[in-house]
């Protein structure tokens, strides 16, 4: 398996919109820190200079220029990491990382890093957002654009110079988020209809006994004993006698007694035809 190189690198970034006095104050402080000449100062122009943190000099050898040209198990690997993730925390690191570098699809998670109470996650970065599929994750993608400068202190300590070896592998170290987890549930769901309720059995005596259920019949044949239901005629019910039952006469309604005058005729009745009705009176006159 070829050996990997994990150390910091310099890169030269260029300012898209720098200002003249930024750049002023940037030439101005080069000029103080070093002396160049006039043509280096003229093609630095819309450059901005950064400190690099002096971690490259106390690297070992292997991390130089003439040793990755002439050394050809060697690889350059590239991490995005956060700020407050340092140079210390790859210290014994151990990655599972497949041989082939396109073995393993984007954002497979290779490895970890534990400090105190924070996890971080290392992921395969996209090698090119246009090549991902829909279902593929896009994380990264920026990093096969970047370029590697190595030293080489055979000339100079303080001049770097592009890798002659491209980077091999990218990698994205992100802080693992850590999502809530549901307990599980003590006993299995149940979506049926509920079972049915205990019942007192020592309470329920009551016992259904109609009328005649008890009732007991050998059968013909004597092979047991058959419960039989009673007929209807053996039951007591109160039945209507005959004299009851014959139909009776019908009861005329009794007239109404008429007033009669002195003759012994009767008085015609009175019809009332509402408040403006006419009383017709009938006189009868007797003849001597």
């Amino acid at each position: 398996m070829p050996k990997s190189v994990l150390k910091h690198a310099h890169t030269a970034s260029t300012s898209s919109s720098a200002s003249d006095d930024s750049s002023s104050t940037d030439l101005e402080e080069a000029s103080a820190g070093d002396t160049t000449s006039n043509t280096d100062k003229k093609r630095l122009e819309g450059y901005a200079k950064r400190q690099v943190p002096p971690i490259v000099s106390q690297q070992p050898r292997p991390f130089d220029i003439d040793i990755l040209r002439n050394d050809p198990d060697l690889e350059l690997w590239v991490f995005r990491a956060p700020h407050n993730v340092t140079g210390k925390y790859f210290k014994d690191l151990s990655l599972c990382i497949p041989i082939a570098a396109d073995a393993a699809p984007p954002g497979t998670s290779v490895g970890n890093i534990s400090r105190r109470d924070k996890t971080y996650d290392i992921r395969i970065a996209t090698k090119s957002r246009v090549e991902a599929t829909d279902d593929a994750v896009v994380i990264g993608e920026e990093l096969q654009s970047l370029k590697c400068y190595v030293p080489r202190r055979s000339k100079a300590k303080d001049q770097y110079y592009q890798a002659p070896i491209p980077i091999t592998r990218h990698f994205v170290i992100t802080q693992s988020t850590v999502f809530p987890t549901a307990t599980p549930a003590e006993g299995k769901l149940n979506f049926g209809p509920p079972p049915p309720r205990a019942q007192p059995l020592d309470r329920l005596v009551h016992v259904f006994k109609p009328i005649g259920s008890l009732t007991t019949e050998v059968d013909a044949g004597g092979h047991g004993v058959s419960l039989t239901a009673p007929s209807v005629l053996d039951m007591q019910v109160n039945r209507p006698t005959a004299a009851k039952t014959e139909s009776l006469p019908f009861s005329e309604k009794k007239k109404k007694k008429h007033k009669k005058d002195s003759t012994g005729e009767e008085k015609p009745r009175k019809k009332s035809h509402g408040p403006h009705s006419v009383r017709v009176v009938r006189h009868s006159i007797s003849r001597d």
